[in-house]
């Protein structure tokens, strides 16, 4: 006949395993919150040129009705535009450019009007 244990626990070998687990699981926590992070201020920053860009065609659309061009720059978003008139009325292209990552984007609106 066999003794039963009475001892309560665990191995080391069944700790090691857990912590291990565990680590691995934090890490992967830390890391997805740290690209969240990231993705949201990068669609901030987008979201910041769209309203750059439709703020200046809504400018443009108001002013007076000849061919101009110009550009600024806000908080590293660099905005051109350029506005062609014509007889009947204007059309409009405005660009906004900033850096994420690294990587230049640029995003473009175009906007015609009558005058």
């Amino acid at each position: 006949m066999g003794v039963a244990s009475t001892r309560a626990g665990c191995t080391l070998a069944e700790l090691v395993v857990g912590i291990v687990l565990l680590t691995v699981g934090v890490g992967a926590l830390s890391s997805t919150a740290a690209w969240v992070l990231h993705e949201t201020a990068a669609s901030r920053r987008a979201e910041q040129a769209a309203i750059l860009g439709r703020t200046r065609l809504e400018l443009l659309r108001q002013g007076p009705c000849v061919t101009s061009s110009g550009h600024t720059d806000h908080d590293g978003l660099a905005e051109r535009w350029t506005v062609s008139a014509s007889r009947y009325g204007a059309s409009a292209a405005v660009t906004v450019s900033y850096r994420e990552r690294g990587h230049a984007l640029v995003q473009r609106y175009q906007g015609g009007f009558s005058c």
